[in-house]
């Protein structure tokens, strides 16, 4: 397993505000994470999957 930290910066934090209007959600790290994921194309391991599949139904390998 790879831990990789991605600082919150301005262009990733305006980014993350567009899947949260489209899906209805006004939580910005889940989408963070999720946008993340898919630049990278890498897996997600979460405890809270649900809130990632909220923002993006087809992310990658949610684990628990």
């Amino acid at each position: 397993m790879v831990n990789i930290t991605v600082p919150a910066l301005e262009p990733n934090a305006e980014a993350a505000g567009i899947p949260c209007g489209q899906r209805g959600t006004r939580d910005p790290v889940c989408a963070s994470v999720v946008l993340d994921a898919r630049r990278r194309d890498q897996a997600v391991i979460t405890s809270d999957p649900a809130d990632l599949r909220h923002v993006d139904a087809h992310v990658r390998n949610i684990e628990r």
